[in-house]
């Protein structure tokens, strides 16, 4: 009697010994998997932030910009907060060759409010004699009406693929007025009053003129700069609260082993 009970009692132990061992190797399989995603969240996070440090740097100093432009953005006397339109705009990545092309000449614009704004910066531009700028006065785009949107079968709007805050809605609306990417060859480029600029940033081409050659290395690197930063530091503060959770549940699986 006494063998039974201890043979029962020892079926029991191997039972309960299996499934520790059995959790144990769950509970390590799990640490792995934890372990590994920290390490790539990790180095995510550190890609993102000296992405970040970079862009920053870049938005700063207005690497690219001419000096009038660098001498304004310094200027503690006026509007701090004026943004250039390269500042306020961004797209995909695979657009943005074709779109930087086409806003190259008002990049360097600054937008202001009113035009009592941009009087006050051209007399401090010209009692320093550092250059020109250019500037969009917002107030005036108000009564804009866009042209009617048309339908091509290889062309779209470019404002589909734009992204900017709602206050430059007229603004864009108004530059971009008309304008649409064409994905198919250049040679099938409709003839009317509508502007096509290809998706590879070569050609553009108006009513009466065509312009375009090649494509530099450095270009598509001026717009969405601010918007980038804007993304970076929330993608950052995703990834560190993510991180701070997987190190908890790494500690918690370890506690647990």
């Amino acid at each position: 009697e006494q063998l039974r009970v201890k043979r029962g009692q020892q079926e029991k132990l191997k039972a309960a010994d299996e499934d520790l061992r059995n959790r144990i190797e769950s509970t390590e399989k799990t640490i792995n998997v934890i372990k590994e995603e920290l390490t790539q969240t990790n180095r995510k996070l550190d890609a993102r932030q000296n992405e970040f440090n970079l862009t920053k740097s870049l938005v700063e100093n207005l690497e690219g910009f001419p000096e009038a432009i660098k001498f304004l953005k310094k200027k503690a006397g006026w509007k701090k907060n004026a943004p250039l339109l390269s500042d306020i705009l961004t797209c995909k990545d695979e657009y943005r060759v074709t779109v930087e092309n086409y806003l190259e000449p008002y990049l360097n614009y600054y937008i202001v409010e009113k035009e009592a704004d941009a009087y006050e910066a051209i007399n401090i531009l010209s009692d320093a004699a550092k250059g020109k700028a250019n500037f969009f006065i917002l107030e005036t785009f108000e009564g804009f009406v866009p042209s009617d949107t048309k339908i091509y079968d290889s062309a779209f709007p470019v404002t589909e693929i734009m992204e900017y805050d709602a206050k430059y809605k007229k603004l864009m609306g108004h530059i971009l007025d008309n304008v649409y990417i064409f994905e198919g060859d250049y040679k099938d480029i409709p003839s009317d009053n509508s502007v096509f600029i290809t998706k590879n940033g070569k050609v553009t081409k108006r009513k009466f003129s065509i312009s375009g050659g090649s494509v530099g290395l450095f270009e598509g690197k001026k717009i969405g700069r601010a918007k980038n930063l804007e993304k970076l530091e929330k993608e950052i503060k995703q990834l560190t609260k993510k991180l701070n959770e997987v190190e908890q549940a790494k500690a918690r699986g370890i506690s647990e082993t």
